[in-house]
C-alpha cells in the first residue's frame, strides 16, 4: 500500500533557504499553455488545454467549469485532493479507477498528513506548493509499484469559486 501512494508522489528535494522541499527533480511549472511544453502523453496535453480553456481570464478553473462532465475523457486517470479549510492537510475526495488498477492502491477518503507520516512523503508541501502557484505542474517519475514503468503526473488546481483561491488539485496520472 505504501509503495502506491509513494509511486504518485516521490519525495521532494530538500531546499534549506525555503525551509520546505522543492518539486522533485523534473518538475515543471507551467507558466504558459501546454503549446509551449513537450508532454509525452497527448491526453495529458489535452488535459492541461483544457485547464486553461475552463480557466479563460481567471487565475484558474473553477469546479463549475472543471466538472465531471467535462472531465469525462480523463476521469478514470485522475485523483482529486481537497484542501481541508485553512489548514495545510488535504483529503483524497477521489482516486480514480484506472489510477487505482495501475497502482494497486485506492486513498479514497484518506487524509494526505496520515499518508504522510505513514509512508515518509511530501505530499502536502507539493500540492501546498501548486495550490500558491495556482499554475498547473507536470513531472515524470517512476511507477515504484513497476520501476521500469515512467507516468506523467499532471497538478491541476482549481478554486471553488473565481473570487476565491484554489483549494482543490486534480492530480492526472499518465502512462509514458
Amino acid at each position: 500500500m505504501a509503495a502506491g501512494h509513494m509511486a504518485r508522489w516521490g519525495r521532494g528535494t530538500p531546499d534549506a533557504s525555503a525551509g520546505m522541499n522543492r518539486p522533485p527533480p523534473g518538475a515543471a511549472i507551467l507558466p504558459t499553455p501546454v503549446d509551449d511544453f513537450a508532454l509525452p502523453d497527448e491526453r495529458a496535453a489535452a488535459l492541461v488545454r483544457h485547464w486553461y480553456a475552463c480557466r479563460g481570464t481567471a487565475p484558474v478553473p473553477t469546479r463549475h467549469e472543471f466538472n465531471a462532465f467535462t472531465l469525462r475523457p480523463w476521469l478514470g486517470w485522475l485523483s482529486i485532493y481537497q484542501r481541508l479549510g485553512e489548514s495545510d492537510d488535504f483529503r483524497v475526495t477521489l482516486d480514480g479507477t484506472d489510477v487505482v488498477a495501475v497502482t494497486g492502491d485506492d486513498w479514497t477518503g484518506r487524509r494526505v498528513s496520515d499518508i504522510d507520516r505513514e509512508f515518509g512523503t511530501t505530499c502536502r508541501t507539493e500540492l501546498l506548493s501548486v495550490l500558491e502557484s495556482g499554475l498547473p505542474r507536470v513531472d515524470r517519475v517512476p511507477l515504484l509499484q513497476k520501476s521500469w514503468r515512467r507516468v506523467t503526473r499532471l497538478w491541476l488546481p482549481v478554486a471553488r469559486e473565481p473570487s476565491l483561491p484554489p483549494d482543490q488539485i486534480f492530480l492526472g496520472l499518465f502512462i509514458d
